[in-house]
């Protein structure tokens, strides 16, 4: 009878010395995990063989070198899964920051287009806004860069196109 639990071998050992033979007519001492001799367990004292004191030792170091082996690879896997996160994270940020700035600068661009719009409306010497189906009588732009529209009907508008026309490069 191989017996698998090192607590049922030991109380097996235990008893089959207390009757002065092996229990059940099995070799109790040939468990999978033999405790040290001298062990109390259960109010009796174990005592091993030498050969199964050294496989025992040699079997429980070898589980302690597997535990930390799983372990290890517990801690591994757990780094890989964080970097994997963070890369993931990180890049879900740079899109984020790359879609704003590609709508900032629509908006600055849409924004520069509706004041261009608003200049060419709007007379550049009294400020005057020319609504959208008005147009007036006397209106006059510059001919190099047609953004300085004046009205022509208030007293600045042919000083300030003048002085426009002296300095404008187009």
């Amino acid at each position: 009878m191989r017996v698998h639990n090192a607590s049922m071998a030991l109380i097996h050992t235990a008893l089959a010395q207390e009757t002065g033979g092996a229990a059940d007519g099995a070799n109790v001492v040939e468990a999978d995990l033999v405790v040290e001799s001298g062990v109390l367990h259960h109010g009796f004292e174990v005592q091993a063989a030498g050969h199964h004191k050294r496989a025992a030792e040699e079997a429980l170091e070898a589980q302690k070198v597997a535990k930390l082996a799983r372990i290890d690879a517990k801690k591994q896997a757990a780094d890989e899964q964080r970097q994997k996160v963070a890369a993931e994270r990180a890049a879900k940020r740079k899109a984020a920051a790359e879609k704003a700035s590609s709508t900032a600068k629509a908006k600055a661009a849409a924004k520069a287009a509706k004041d261009v719009e608003k200049a060419k409306k709007t007379c550049q010497a009294c400020k005057k806004v020319r609504r959208a189906n008005q147009t007036w009588k006397e209106e006059t732009e510059c001919e190099l860069c047609s953004s300085f529209i004046v009205c022509g009907t208030c007293d600045q508008a042919k000083v300030s196109l003048s002085r426009h026309n002296q300095r404008c490069t187009g």
